[in-house]
């Protein structure tokens, strides 16, 4: 058969329900256990996909035991920790200069930090923030134009700098 002809399959992700249960009773007849807010983060990097939760979970068991956090699980899925999304937005709100963007740029790619990931993260903050709508949709445009061009294959470096630019 040619290869054209093969079937894509396209499974719909899991409600956070069905994989924590999923997670819960593997956790349980393996005999491994996890601190608070484990599952959590596991789910959350996951997506809801059953197979790449189930591996964040066995990997994050192997390094870590018990002993687990959430920012292991978060290390493990190659995300910047929460608090250095949270201090870039600090830095971002509290006006950094211009001169500082491509020092800031230099450290998240030295820290394999996927831009998406940033992007995702700051995206959140921005939400969240006591900002002006008119403001907050200036930002997420900016921020849209730069992940479409990261799926396009854009350079990483530049598009964090167009978006720390802000």
């Amino acid at each position: 058969r040619n290869s054209r002809e093969c079937a894509k399959f396209r499974f719909e992700n899991l409600p956070e329900a069905a994989v924590r249960e999923r997670l819960e009773a593997i956790a349980q007849a393996e005999g491994a256990s996890f601190g608070p807010g484990v599952l959590d983060a596991v789910i959350r990097v996951s997506g809801g996909d059953m197979r790449r939760a189930i591996t964040m979970m066995q990997t994050a068991h192997e390094l870590h035991g018990a002993t687990a956090t959430p920012a292991d699980v978060s290390a493990l899925a190659g995300e910047a920790p929460p608090e250095y999304a949270e201090q870039l937005f600090a830095r971002l709100r509290a006006g950094m200069p211009l001169d500082k963007v491509p020092q800031e740029v230099n450290g998240i790619l030295r820290a394999a930090y996927p831009a998406a990931g940033i992007l995702a993260a700051l995206m959140g903050r921005v939400l969240a923030a006591d900002l002006p709508d008119a403001v907050k949709a200036n930002i997420v445009a900016r921020f849209a134009e730069a992940d479409r061009a990261l799926n396009d294959g854009a350079s990483e470096r530049l598009q964090l700098t167009h978006v720390l630019n802000f």
